[in-house]
């Protein structure tokens, strides 16, 4: 099963499920769905990216392969990692929840490649994996257009020189943005 094969309005609450998330977890904080979700969708891996009111990457956090029963508990899950775990990032305040953009990426499974001419950074993201080291980059980011600069930012982020051996895998992603301060999902 694919991302596309997902009911397109059920994809659509997810950055909803993640802001109720973050606001649920600066009220008590516990990891927790929102009152009056019940999880339905099957597991899948996901990443929260939130966005500072300027557009800047503020937190992004992440599971390729799930880890929760439901996609709703994962997404929840990785909203607070994003805002509060995310080591390139002081932890977000509460009082900065109201500025921020979230998007959520809903992946589908990893499949491996023989090599880098199966890549196309617009359509896949990409895992990069040596030994115990792994990086990952969603696709469609501001910046990368070239499979050349999608392997060289995965494989800094993951520690692996540029000649180091790696094993190549690629997915997809359904990104789901909320909508902007006219009126969030």
């Amino acid at each position: 099963m694919n991302s596309q094969t997902l009911p397109e309005a059920r994809l659509a609450e997810l950055p909803g499920i993640a802001r109720k998330a973050l606001e649920s977890w600066y009220a008590s904080g516990r990891i927790r769905l929102p009152a009056g979700i019940t999880p339905s969708l099957p597991p899948r891996g996901a990443f929260v990216t939130l966005l500072d009111a300027r557009g800047q990457l503020r937190g992004c956090i992440g599971h390729i392969l799930p880890t929760r029963a439901h996609l709703e508990e994962e997404v929840a899950e990785c909203a607070v990692l994003a805002a509060t775990q995310d080591p390139r990032f002081p932890p977000v305040t509460e009082a900065e929840l109201g500025a921020l953009t979230i998007e959520v990426s809903v992946l589908s499974p990893p499949e491996a490649i023989p090599g880098p001419d199966m890549l196309d950074p617009a359509r896949y993201g990409v895992i990069v994996r040596s030994g115990s080291r792994q990086g990952v980059l969603l696709p469609a980011l501001d910046g990368v257009n070239t499979v050349d600069q999608q392997l060289a930012i995965v494989r800094q982020k993951a520690g692996i020189a540029p000649w180091e051996p790696v094993e190549l895998f690629r997915f997809t992603a359904t990104k789901i943005r909320e909508n902007t301060r006219e009126g969030r999902t």
